[in-house]
This record gives structure tokens, sequence and C-alpha cells, in this order.
């Protein structure tokens, strides 16, 4: 870690994933929680991980460049990686590659992720904003799941919170 920002090495979180995708979510790793449940893609990028949406990746070197002016780059790249059968999980290639501006209370940003062995590809553009005890959140994904699938998906994610006292809605 130093004024370049930070490198990550090993089993590490993707920038798709958490750019826009699970940071939004209040519902996060509960059963209501939007991913894989029609409001933010997993399972719509293919059959298993790809490329750490439902996991880590495994194998992975990240940059996380510090912030500048508002804005923070997030890049990660995956080295080869194989599943308990031998199978090739994750092959040389695969990147996931994120920027995002933050400044008071606006987010905007922009993540893509590559998965060369399921010929797997995303682009993710999200953006919150946050007014007093009011939080809105959306994002639009679109992916390609390749020749071989022929399922291309567009996902929409547009959420709310606000804090009225003791209670939030959601």
């Amino acid at each position: 870690k130093g004024i370049f920002g930070t490198i990550e090495l090993g089993r590490l979180k993707t920038p798709y994933k958490y750019m826009g995708g699970v940071t939004y979510d209040p519902f996060v790793a509960t059963n209501l929680e939007a991913r894989g449940n029609g409001g933010q893609s997993k399972g719509e990028m293919g059959s298993g991980n790809a490329f750490g949406h439902n996991d880590f990746t495994a194998n992975s070197i990240a940059w996380k460049s510090n912030n500048f002016s508002g804005v923070t780059i997030w890049a990660s790249v995956s080295l080869d990686e194989e599943d308990s059968t031998g199978a090739e999980v994750f092959s040389d290639g695969d990147f996931s590659l994120g920027v995002k501006y933050k400044n008071g209370p606006l987010e905007l940003g922009i993540v893509t992720i590559s998965d060369d062995s399921r010929d797997a590809d995303a682009i993710k553009f999200f953006g919150q904003y946050k007014l007093n005890n009011h939080t809105f959140s959306g994002s639009f994904e679109a992916i390609d799941n390749g020749a071989a699938t022929n399922n291309d998906v567009d996902v929409w994610f547009f959420g709310y919170q606000g804090r009225f006292g003791n209670n939030s809605f959601v």
C-alpha cells in the first residue's frame, strides 16, 4: 500500500461484484438479496462462479487506486485456475475493471468483467445519491454470455432506503 494505491494478491473479491452491486443491496447475504433474484446479476452470467460474482477469485492480482479528486480505479486479473476436478475455471486474460466517481452525496461509475473460459462479458453502469435520510441506488447491467449460450441478458436494479426515526424502509 502506498501513494500509488493498493496491490492485493490471492483469493480476492472482484470490482464487478462490489462496485454498484452488493454494496447497494441492503438484503445482501439473505434470501431477499437482489443478486440472483432478478434485481442484480448472478446466475445470468453463465454457470458457476462467473469470475467471482458468486464468490471470490483465487490466484488473482488486484490494484486499487487511491482517491484522486473523487475518482477511484479498481482492476483485477485472474491467473489460470482449476476446480477440484482439474477442469479450468478461469483462464489467462480474465479481468474486471471499474471506475467510480464520488463527490459528496453522489456516486457514479462503470465496471466491466470478462471471463474467457465461459466466453462471458458484462458491463455495469451504477449510481447512488444520498439526500439526508434517503438513499437512491440504481444500476444497469448488459451481459453477453457468448455465442455458445446465446443468452444475453439486461438487468436493471433500482433501490430506495429511507430512515424514519428508528425505522428503515427499503
